[in-house]
């Protein structure tokens, strides 16, 4: 699931031949230690505005974003966009609930290239739509509903076993101690603004690295984004790799996917956007996968 996995690997690889027994990660510590900007939804609702600066602040010390576009996102896409989708499409449903049809299969809908046969497709619908009626039953807090979300994803333990299957594989002990359950049950329930304790994200653990290691500047470091990065890399390593592969030929063999449809990698990664990069890995990954495994 992870792109970064095959580093990590080589690195473990390494490590164990020197004798490492034991790899000690911050995995957890995103979940666990910093606010989800939908807390700006709550404070919205309760026009907590001095709330909502706070908030921003201690987001813009703590990521390299503009401002600007940092302030639009907290009041739009996590502030007011989820209060007022909700009632918005409730109206919608009741007086003309074709055009909620309409947008999901012109705008919410997997690609055409995806799942052709019809049995197949039907059943991902359905899988889509339980998913987004799952979504929309927002009941008090956003932000906790967020957070809850580190909990029960499938995508959580997902992520475990596979950490735990390549430590298995490899002969070492994955240690993630930001996932212990005690830790964790004192964090949920940790005020957010307590979390950010010094006006930045993750405040709790910076304290303690600055008295640790003073000199190493922890207390004000901000996040590195590697998105930018991860960009980079597919849009050049990617298309090469999905001509050396001959594309998705045996996902087409099981009808995951309509080749024909399929649109080149060259064409999907020339948009040069995260998550349409992510969506060629995807695939480039889920083949590898079945040519491993069929």
């Amino acid at each position: 699931m992870n792109p970064w996995l095959p580093a990590y690997h080589t690195l473990a690889t390494e490590a164990e031949r020197r004798g490492c027994r034991v790899i000690l990660t911050g995995g957890g510590g995103d979940e666990w230690l910093t606010i989800s900007p939908f807390l700006s939804a709550d404070l919205l609702r309760a026009f907590d505005l001095r709330g909502v600066y706070r908030l921003w602040d201690s987001i813009r010390r703590s990521y390299r974003r503009p401002s600007l576009a940092l302030l639009r996102s907290l009041l739009w896409r996590f502030g007011a966009r989820p209060l007022l989708l909700p009632p918005a499409r409730r109206v919608v449903g009741a007086i003309a609930p074709w055009a909620l049809q309409l947008r999901r299969r012109m705008v919410s809908g997997p690609p055409k290239w995806i799942a052709p046969d019809g049995a197949l497709r039907r059943e991902l619908d359905l899988r889509l739509e339980e998913h987004s009626a799952r979504a929309r039953q927002v009941k008090g807090s956003f932000y906790i509903k967020e957070v809850r979300t580190a909990l029960d994803h499938p995508l959580v333990s997902w992520e475990s076993e596979e950490v735990f299957e390549i430590g298995r594989r490899l002969g070492v002990r994955v240690l993630r101690p930001f996932w212990d359950a005690d830790l964790v049950d004192l964090l949920y329930r940790t005020p957010p603004f307590l979390l950010n304790q010094g006006g930045r994200n993750k405040g709790l653990v910076r304290e303690s690295l600055a008295r640790r290691f003073p000199n190493l500047g922890f207390e004000q470091q901000k996040k590195v984004d590697a998105s930018h990065f991860y960009t980079s890399l597919m849009l050049n390593e990617a298309s090469p790799a999905w001509r050396a592969i001959g594309g998705a030929a045996r996902l087409g063999d099981l009808g995951i996917v309509d080749n024909q449809r399929l649109p080149p990698a060259e064409q999907t990664l020339a948009r040069q956007e995260p998550r349409a990069s992510h969506g060629v890995w995807t695939l480039l990954n889920a083949e590898a996968w079945v040519r491993a495994h069929t």
